[in-house]
């Protein structure tokens, strides 16, 4: 979903206990929010009565948005923790290049890596050129039945969904990490967090998740394998670029510090939904 100047976007954010919504119009640099609201919920991501959870909670927070928030123009984009998105970077002999057999042969190799079934999983990928007759993508796999339950609840909020991915997922096209041509950024709610790291050499870049309680520790683990990507691809320490809580900024910081880490902060991490509005 590429930001058009003027034209309102929709993003959601979706967790195991709340919906949030937020509605913005692309700038010229930037954004500004139109609107946003959140629903909260018990057990949003459970399988068993999924599709009807979702349903109700995208009817309470398109009731909290302006109405223009409705128009079937309206694009959306919705975000869902990184711990549902398995990503790998795959490597193939031959790529085809009808999209239908190349969605077959990612979504096989996927179910391989992940000892799954092809049907069970819902596939994108992104392709780096090819060396040697071989070609490399990067390749991500959500589970079906979820996508499913998404797509479904958004129709019948009569909702235009274009995209449905990890904060990862979006994060990689975002504006402010596309203006470095090295670097590393990440997200975190405080227990949760992701982990991007790009160098212009290395375009398969690299992404981890994972979650803990303690600030200091999710800092260090960030810094560490932030710093553990750029001595791979033989690069010197990268902006850590942060989306955190206000209070993560401080633990942050001093751990980038001990690694020799510069780092910018480019948001509080308080609207995950108008980056993924922005960034879809």
């Amino acid at each position: 979903m590429a930001m058009f100047v003027g034209h309102l976007q929709l993003g959601f954010w979706l967790t195991e206990n709340a919906l949030e919504a937020a509605l913005i119009r692309p700038r010229r640099k930037g954004w500004k929010l139109v609107g946003q609201a959140t629903a909260k919920g018990d057990g949003l991501l459970e399988a068993e009565g999924r599709r009807d959870r979702l349903a109700k909670a995208l009817q309470t927070v398109m009731k909290g948005l302006p109405r223009v928030a409705r128009r079937a123009d309206v694009p959306a984009a919705l975000g869902i923790p990184d711990a549902l998105v398995e990503e790998e970077v795959l490597v193939f002999a031959d790529f085809p290049s009808a999209a239908g057999e190349a969605r077959a042969l990612v979504s096989q190799r996927m179910a391989r890596e992940l000892g799954t079934l092809a049907d069970e999983l819902t596939v994108s990928w992104e392709t780096f050129g090819a060396s040697r007759g071989e070609v490399t993508c990067r390749a991500r796999a959500m589970g079906r039945s979820l996508c499913r339950d998404i797509e479904a609840s958004a129709s019948l909020t009569g909702l235009r969904l274009v995209r449905i991915d990890g904060w990862s997922g979006f994060a990689s096209c975002a504006p402010e990490l596309a203006a470095e041509p090295s670097g590393a950024a990440v997200w975190s709610n405080g227990t949760d967090w992701s982990l991007i790291c790009w160098h212009e050499n290395a375009p398969a870049g690299f992404c981890e998740s994972g979650r803990s309680s303690n600030a200091e520790e999710i800092a260090a683990t960030v810094a560490r394998l932030s710093l553990s990507f750029a001595r791979r691809v033989e690069a010197g320490p990268g902006k850590l670029i942060v989306s955190v809580p206000q209070d993560m900024i401080k633990p942050i910081k001093t751990a980038a510090k001990r690694f020799g880490l510069p780092v910018f902060e480019f948001d509080a991490g308080d609207n995950r939904a108008a980056q993924v509005a922005a960034w879809g």
